[in-house]
């Protein structure tokens, strides 16, 4: 049931999604070559949290344009399922860019930091929070 809405999530963004790999991929690259510091993890935080602002806004606007939302709440979905399958959609867009951007430090001559599994988890907590405030804001200019 989640899936399906996920589903829907990534077909609104279909035609984009080969921007945002190419931005995934270009994003931590020119964040290492253009420092005169090491910025370790820096250039996948800074992309994770470029690539889920944008995705979901632009979701937002899709589906506010097309009325997605007024739809949605005409089916069996609960309010509960909706929220679980954009935290979802969320968490899917950092297990792919966490893979893209280990590809593209071994692969890439550049100095791209490689990340471990705490680096992981603590950037994943932020974007959680991040996303947390995002959507309560969103919230309180609807209301």
């Amino acid at each position: 049931m989640l899936l399906s809405l996920v589903n829907k999530d990534f077909l609104l963004v279909k035609k984009y999604l080969l921007l945002f790999i190419i931005f995934a991929i270009g994003a931590p690259i020119f964040i290492n070559a253009n420092s005169t510091v090491n910025v370790g993890i820096l250039g996948f935080f800074m992309t994770e949290i470029v690539l889920e602002y944008v995705l979901n806004t632009m979701i937002w606007q899709l589906e506010d344009k097309y009325k997605g939302s007024v739809l949605l709440c005409a089916t069996p979905y609960t309010r509960k399922a909706l929220v679980e399958a954009k935290y979802l959609f969320v968490f899917v867009i950092f297990i792919c860019n966490c893979i893209i951007y280990a590809v593209t430090a071994l692969i890439v001559p550049v100095n791209v930091t490689k990340i471990n599994i705490s680096e992981i988890g603590i950037s994943l907590l932020i974007v959680a929070i991040f996303l947390i405030l995002l959507y309560l804001h969103c919230i309180n200019l609807v209301l």
